[in-house]
């Protein structure tokens, strides 16, 4: 195995309380030993076992399953702990095609519509 040193701002966010994964979600909902179902977010840290979903960490966990480097592949629920993601909603859009079907189905006359009215104190 390769060690690698983790980044401070992820490294922050790895030891947040809010991210520890109860045993009963672990076995659950991240599937946890289930092999290509188990969730791809689960790190390991000396307190147990922590979400990183919602981390940096995220893009490149999603790049290695993608590019098939990486045996867990579950993505199955919202991600524990705050949304403290580091990458920017463009980066995001390019790693999950999902997001940009959603940007397709806007309606821009209606985008317009409504930043008018915010823009009105409306």
């Amino acid at each position: 195995m390769k060690a690698s040193v983790i980044p401070e701002e992820i490294l922050a966010d790895v030891l947040d309380e809010d991210r520890k994964i109860p045993r009963a979600h672990l076995d659950s909902v991240c599937k946890f030993g289930h092999k290509s179902e188990t969730c791809r977010y689960i790190t390991l840290t000396l307190d147990g076992y922590v979400c990183v979903k919602k981390t940096g960490a995220k893009l490149t966990i999603d790049k290695k399953v993608a590019d098939g480097d990486w045996l867990s592949k579950g993505d199955n629920c919202e991600g524990l702990g705050r949304g403290k993601q580091h990458a920017s909603s463009e980066e995001e859009k390019e790693s999950n095609p999902a997001n940009q079907d959603k940007d397709q189905d806007k309606d821009p006359q209606k985008e317009n519509s409504q930043e008018k009215g915010q823009e009105k104190g409306h």
